[in-house]
């Protein structure tokens, strides 16, 4: 069914009903876009460098290289030697002592019969020319001090008179003159040691 067209009252109150005026629609005003100010990096301070002051390099003390005690040489134990010469020596009464040649003649360990025999052992071995492994022992003696016939007194003669006798004169060591003075003087004769 079709409803029936309003009627004019109906529409005199239709058209009294009061009425919005237009408006405009709303417009957001536009905002610039935030921006951020721009910061500067943070910049950091040059330093200097630390600088290690300088020092003397360290310095070792020196030190001495330790040096070992001198030791004295070992003593090799003396033994008796005999002083006994050659034959030809013996028939003429010859003794070793006697004898200044053996140096010069090349006897004692110079002479190959002398070592096989040991002839003079003693002798030889106080004159330097021993044989090997030889250690004479030398006797210790209550020592004379019988002068030469030239002079009276050994005691009086002077040190340099002594240096140039004693045990460097063939003539005084044949005869001991003044062994004590000599020895004691500290050019005494090789075959014996003064106790007095």
């Amino acid at each position: 069914p079709v409803a029936p067209p309003p009627t004019e009252s109906k529409k005199s109150s239709l058209s009294n009903a009061p009425v919005a005026p237009a408006t405009d629609a709303p417009v957001v005003t536009p905002t610039n876009t935030p921006v951020d100010r721009p910061t500067i990096a943070p910049i950091d301070r040059p330093t200097i460098a630390p600088v290690v002051r300088p020092t003397n390099a360290p310095v070792a003390t020196p030190t001495v290289a330790p040096v070992a005690p001198p030791t004295d040489a070992p003593i090799v134990p003396c033994t008796t030697c005999t002083d006994v010469g050659t034959p030809s020596m013996v028939n003429k009464g010859q003794a070793c002592a006697v004898r200044f040649n053996l140096v010069s003649g090349g006897k004692c360990n110079g002479q190959n019969s002398w070592v096989r025999n040991n002839y003079c052992e003693f002798t030889c071995f106080v004159r330097g020319i021993g044989y090997d492994g030889d250690s004479c022992c030398i006797p210790e003696v209550v020592c004379t001090d019988v002068p030469t016939p030239s002079f009276d007194s050994c005691p009086d003669q002077t040190s340099d008179k002594l240096n140039t006798k004693c045990n460097q004169s063939d003539s005084w060591t044949k005869n001991n003159y003044c062994q004590l003075s000599c020895f004691k003087n500290g050019n005494g004769y090789a075959t014996a040691t003064c106790s007095n």
